[in-house]
């Protein structure tokens, strides 16, 4: 009981205090909407995650852009903002490389991360949509002498012929 109580004033503190859970009006959104003491801890974790790799504006944004709403979208977010960063950092570092086999395995890592990077994406679209994918196909029937056009057509003058 004693444990419990606890926890449940470290949740109410943690509305104001933990980076993820605070909620500024138009800035971050509460994420923790029933907390208890794990979630509590695993956000300040997360949030300690963040700040050690210097990627907490990074990983917040991303999070919040793809509407992160549990912990798994949140640590996917999370990991593609360091892959991005880690890949931008080693990008530019080759840039200034003068050994050749050392530009070349900072180029390899930037490769690697922006494929992590990649695939995180695809696999938080995949969290968020369940897995499926729509596609709509469409028919279209052109009678004798008809013209028809496939595709989106933007500013098209097709009366002016």
């Amino acid at each position: 009981m004693a444990i419990k109580s606890h926890g449940n004033r470290r949740a109410k503190g943690a509305l104001i205090a933990s980076g993820e859970a605070a909620a500024s009006p138009g800035y971050l959104k509460d994420t923790l909407a029933n907390p208890d003491l794990i979630s509590i801890e695993s956000s300040e974790m997360r949030g300690k995650l963040l700040l050690t790799n210097d990627v907490v504006a990074l990983g917040i944004d991303v999070a919040n852009t793809a509407g992160a709403s549990n912990t798994h979208e949140k640590l996917i977010s999370h990991q593609i903002a360091l892959a991005h960063k880690v890949a931008m950092e080693q990008a530019n570092k080759a840039l200034h490389e003068h050994v050749p086999a050392v530009e070349l395995k900072r180029l390899q890592i930037a490769a690697r991360m922006i494929a992590m990077a990649q695939q995180g994406v695809i696999t938080l679209q995949k969290l968020k949509t369940g897995g499926t994918q729509n596609v709509v196909v469409q028919h279209v029937y052109v009678a004798d002498g008809g013209q028809a056009v496939v595709g989106a057509l933007q500013g098209c003058k097709c009366d002016e012929e």
